[in-house]
C-alpha cells in the first residue's frame, strides 16, 4: 500500500546502500540481519496480537474487569519492550558491519529521521 510504502525507515536498503555506499558484502549482511530480527519480531507479534483481540473482547462485555484488562496490558507492555529491544539490537548489529565513517552517517540518518519525523504522510498528519 502507498501508507506502508512511504513509512519506511531511511527509505529501505536501497537508500542505505546509497547515502552509506555500502559494499555487496555489506549489504548481504545487511540482508540477513533485517531477515534474522524481522523472524523474532513476528515471533512477538504472534504473542501480541491474540492479547490485543482478547482486549477488545473483554472491553465490550457489559460488565469490564479492569483487573483483567490491566493483566492483559501488562502483558502486551513486556512484549513491547521486547519488541524495542529487538530493535536496538539489530541497529547496534548492522553498526557492527559497517565501518566509522558509515556508523557515523548512520546514526545522523536517525537522528535527521527522528527531527523530521516519520515521512511526509506523519508530519502532514501531526499538524493537524
Amino acid at each position: 500500500s502507498r501508507r506502508g510504502r512511504c513509512c519506511r525507515k531511511f527509505g529501505g536498503l536501497r537508500r542505505m546502500k546509497r547515502k552509506l555506499r555500502l559494499s555487496d558484502k555489506q549489504m548481504k549482511l545487511l540482508y540477513s540481519i533485517r531477515l534474522r530480527y524481522k523472524k523474532k519480531k513476528l515471533a512477538l507479534m504472534e504473542k501480541i496480537v491474540p492479547l490485543k483481540i482478547r482486549k477488545h473482547r473483554l472491553l465490550l462485555e457489559e460488565d469490564v474487569n479492569l483487573s483483567d484488562i490491566r493483566a492483559l496490558l501488562t502483558k502486551m507492555a513486556g512484549y513491547k519492550v521486547e519488541m524495542k529491544m529487538l530493535r536496538i539490537k539489530k541497529r547496534r548489529t548492522i553498526e557492527k558491519i559497517l565501518s566509522e565513517d558509515q556508523k557515523m552517517k548512520f546514526r545522523m540518518m536517525r537522528m535527521h529521521r527522528k527531527k523530521r519525523g516519520h515521512c511526509r504522510h506523519h508530519r502532514r498528519h501531526r499538524r493537524h
